[in-house]
């Protein structure tokens, strides 16, 4: 959850999120100051609309990140990628059910969403070491950002080596992978607008959509499934203020662009945030009378609690929404949860000892759920400093590992353990 102010910056330094922002509302009705001292709430005294974790927010494609990873400009077709052949499914289970999951797997529910140019940016060496650690965990899933900012830098030039990387050492460790597509590219946007404006036109769609069909051509077999933009719902993400029609239609055409390549592909809606933009009840409402129903094989939520309690916060609105689903003929598609976490650093944290706890009841509230996907947690590692958005990792800026890491690694090998019986 990040401030739209600090957006870019927040991309700059995590590379990842395309414009999420979210807030973790302290509720004085229900919870005492005493209350929050015995969940190990940290004020720093910062103001109460400060975002209280990181948002998905992808910097403009010429501006650098946090130290050696720069952001550039890499003109030059990446070449042909050679495909591993796909096996359909039935449309709700796609990319959720395989063969040799039982139904109800840790590994299966588990994923992480790690900020995108982090990876793509990373040495091999500090690649390999993210992703090592993610299949160490136990979890199944990898969220990254496909940034059409970054990758066609000009009509129908690609460079696809650095997003190779990442996705080619995801399949090393058996990571399924989600990619999150995303941004606009200079060339396809206003002079005036950032990579954060949202495709309206029907030529910005068109080139978007074309830009998803590459995209899902050239990971066939490999990546299984596709979530159209990140938290549509808020101008720091779709600018300069969130349209649902205008939203639908582009899922609509990127929806069919990638099933023209990748009928086995999961296309899901962008998962909404929580911060100065529509309710996501609200949106979701919206994008239902818009035809949402024929255009996604899956809906995503961003099911962030409001500490220290589990089922709360989007959490808890996450059951509204599948309730909304079943009503529009949509109760066979997988809802998925595709960020969750909580700070443990800055104003209105928590410990870390809440946090592990936290994340163990995220996780049980959200297997409960009927009809679900992967829950992802944001995020693997922290980044130091003194800002909250820099504090939602399973780990410490210094690769030390917090009780969080430990618990969902437990939580994963339990339920293993208890459906192999």
């Amino acid at each position: 959850m990040i401030s739209t102010v600090n957006k870019a910056a927040w991309y700059l330094l995590a590379g990842h999120r395309p414009g999420t922002v979210r807030r973790m509302r302290i509720s004085a009705v229900i919870v005492s100051i005493g209350a929050l001292v015995v969940a190990g709430y940290q004020s720093t005294g910062d103001d109460h609309n400060a975002a209280a974790r990181p948002g998905r927010h992808t910097a403009t494609e010429n501006q650098p990140r946090a130290g050696d990873r720069l952001g550039r400009e890499h003109p030059g077709n990446g070449g042909t990628r050679a495909h591993v052949g796909t096996v359909g499914r039935p449309p709700s289970d796609r990319a959720v059910d395989e063969a040799d999951d039982p139904p109800h797997d840790g590994r299966r529910f588990s994923g992480l969403s790690i900020p995108g140019n982090r990876l793509v940016y990373e040495s091999d060496a500090a690649v390999d070491a993210d992703l090592d650690r993610v299949a160490d965990l136990g979890a199944r899933w990898l969220r990254v950002d496909a940034a059409w900012a970054e990758i066609e830098t000009e009509p129908g030039n690609f460079n696809w080596s650095a997003l190779d990387r990442v996705v080619d050492a995801a399949g090393a460790r058996n990571l399924s992978v989600l990619l999150v597509v995303g941004t606009s590219a200079q060339w396809a946007r206003p002079p005036d607008a950032e990579w954060n404006y949202g495709p309206s036109t029907d030529d910005q769609q068109a080139s978007f959509a074309r830009f998803a069909g590459a995209l899902a051509e050239r990971y066939r077999g490999q990546v299984t499934a596709y979530e159209v933009w990140n938290e549509p719902n808020l101008p720091g993400s779709w600018a300069p203020r969130p349209d649902p029609a205008a939203y639908v239609r582009l899922l609509r055409v990127t929806y069919a662009a990638i099933h023209d390549v990748d009928d086995a592909a999961t296309v899901m809606s962008g998962g909404p945030g929580d911060d100065e933009g529509i309710d996501t009840m609200a949106w979701y409402e919206a994008l239902y009378a818009g035809g949402l129903h024929s255009v996604c094989d899956a809906v995503a939520v961003h099911p962030y609690p409001n500490p220290p309690e589990a089922n709360s916060g989007l959490m808890a609105t996450a059951h509204d929404v599948r309730e909304l689903m079943n009503a529009h003929g949509d109760g066979g598609k997988r809802l998925w949860g595709t960020e969750t976490g909580a700070p443990t650093g800055g104003s209105f944290s928590v410990s870390e000892q809440t946090q592990a706890q936290l994340l163990r009841g995220l996780y049980a509230v959200w297997t409960a759920m009927p009809e679900v996907g992967p829950l992802f947690y944001y995020t693997l590692d922290d980044f130091g400093g003194t800002d909250r958005e820099n504090y939602f990792g399973l780990t410490r800026a210094d690769g030390s590992l917090k009780p969080a890491f430990s618990e969902l690694q437990n939580w994963i090998r339990h339920a293993n353990a208890t459906d192999s019986k």
